[in-house]
């Protein structure tokens, strides 16, 4: 009898270390699986927050971007407002077509009469007949570049 006793004590003693062994493999095993699923959501969360992190970076540089742009923007629409204001602006045409279109019949007549008073000879030289003396239209001169700088200056 004490040998089933004992036979059977050690036999409770090794299912007792039996069960032991396999609590302790089944834990481990959980805490593998357990560390290895943590560490799986960790690192998607961890990528997905530096993807945001990236998509946010590229946003802000683009609106930087974006708005200095347009300041260069308006600062050269301010530019070309003032220069299309302004009264003194670039001529559209040559020199010789400014000086065709400034010429006048009474032009003529004011260089004779003064080359008489610079010579001293008024009274020697005949008297010139004077021409009807025809006025400078000024909005003629100037309505073909004032309308088109207009026009110019509505369109943008």
């Amino acid at each position: 009898q004490k040998q089933e006793e004992e036979l059977r004590r050690r036999m409770e003693q090794l299912r007792k270390e039996e069960e032991y062994r396999k609590n302790k493999e089944i834990h481990d095993t959980v805490g593998s699986i357990l560390r290895n699923i943590v560490k799986e959501v960790d690192d998607k969360i961890c990528l997905e927050r530096l993807r945001d992190i990236k998509q946010k970076m590229r946003d802000r540089m683009l609106l930087r971007i974006v708005h200095k742009w347009q300041q260069i923007v308006l600062k050269n629409k301010r530019k070309r407002k003032a220069m299309d204001c302004s009264p003194v602006w670039v001529n559209t045409k040559t020199l010789e077509q400014c000086a065709e279109e400034l010429y006048t019949t009474s032009q003529e007549l004011t260089l004779k009469l003064r080359k008489r008073y610079k010579y001293g000879k008024a009274l020697d030289i005949e008297p010139i007949e004077e021409d009807k003396i025809s006025k400078i239209n000024l909005f003629q001169l100037t309505y073909s570049s004032l309308n088109q700088r207009f026009f110019d200056f509505k369109g943008t």
